[in-house]
């Protein structure tokens, strides 16, 4: 929540610079303190906790810094040469921001339920496109511990899945803006079919993926790559939030300037939904399906408008 913050005060800050920079080559750093135990549930502690992101430009070395009064004396090919490149730098600091909101929206804006999980195990390709080896789709309910399920794909017959689903509940003593979560185990999965001709195995990794009851959000996990095997052995754990307030990302964002509960444009309408990850046979990347997509676009332009009216706090 605190890097969504902090990243849409860094864009609305962008945008309120008059003077166009060229800011080559530098990036954005994103961090945050991980401690072995959780502080107490006080308002100082979050205090101590929101304190500890960070979000900074970095990497300055084949940047300038352009005053008003050094651009007026520059010819007006470099001066649209600054226009081009701060026009390019704004706009990937807003998708940055709205990649972050999203994100935040579609883990944590979600209080009502969760439609069935949908495990997709996919082959890393580094070259050509991502193959999916099979899917396996259950209903979101407790599981007792690990359960076996069949892969059902084109050549994964002999598949199969191993996962384990437990529900845990918030008390609302603890102050929590959460209600509960499920926690989500990615064992493993055994006699997967081979996408690498040559050497006869796989690169396997999963991808979670669950639909709100609403079907507007969606949760998207991806799993690490397990290199030439065809019995990957994952253990990762994830969590599926419950929120108390679905509203807590619009309230935020209605202060930064960004979003207006009053309006007729919903948060969703705003953000627009989450990129879908898997298309077809192939898998086009967390934020491949924003590539090219006209709605996507429009999403982009009416977050970079909302950015300009923004405050920066």
């Amino acid at each position: 929540h605190e890097v969504v913050i902090r990243l849409c005060r860094l864009a609305i800050a962008c945008h309120r610079v008059s003077t166009p920079q060229k800011w080559v080559g530098s990036s954005i750093g994103l961090g945050f303190d991980c401690e072995n135990t959780s502080p107490s549930r006080t308002k100082s502690s979050e205090d101590v906790v929101r304190a500890s992101v960070i979000a900074r430009i970095f990497d300055w070395g084949r940047s300038e810094l352009n005053t008003s009064k050094k651009h007026e004396t520059l010819k007006e090919q470099e001066k649209d040469d600054r226009k081009k490149y701060w026009q390019q730098y704004t706009c990937a600091m807003s998708k940055l921001s709205l990649i972050a909101a999203r994100t935040y929206m579609n883990l944590f804006g979600n209080s009502n339920s969760w439609k069935d999980i949908t495990f997709t195990i996919i082959d890393f390709d580094s070259v050509g496109s991502h193959d999916i080896l099979g899917r396996v789709t259950v209903p979101l309910e407790a599981t007792g511990g690990i359960v076996e399920e069949k892969v059902l794909g084109r050549r994964s017959s002999k598949s199969k899945f191993f996962y384990s689903i437990e529900w845990q509940h918030f008390a609302p003593s603890l102050g929590s803006r959460l209600k509960g979560r499920w926690n989500i185990c990615v064992d493993r999965a055994t006699d997967l079919p081979n996408a690498d001709v040559m050497s006869g195995m796989s690169d396997p990794y999963c991808v979670v993926t669950a639909l709100s009851s609403n079907g507007e959000l969606c949760f998207e996990h991806m799993t690490c790559v397990k290199q030439d095997t065809l019995n990957p052995v994952w253990k990762e754990s994830l969590d599926l939030p419950i929120a108390t307030d679905a509203d807590f990302l619009g309230l935020t964002l209605e202060e930064l300037g960004i979003f207006r509960s009053n309006s007729t444009d919903s948060l969703f309408d705003l953000l627009g939904p989450s990129p879908t990850m898997v298309a077809g046979n192939s898998i086009k990347g967390f934020f491949g399906s924003l590539v090219g997509d006209k709605h996507a676009n429009k999403i982009q332009d009416n977050w970079e408008n909302a950015l300009k009216s923004g405050k920066e706090g």
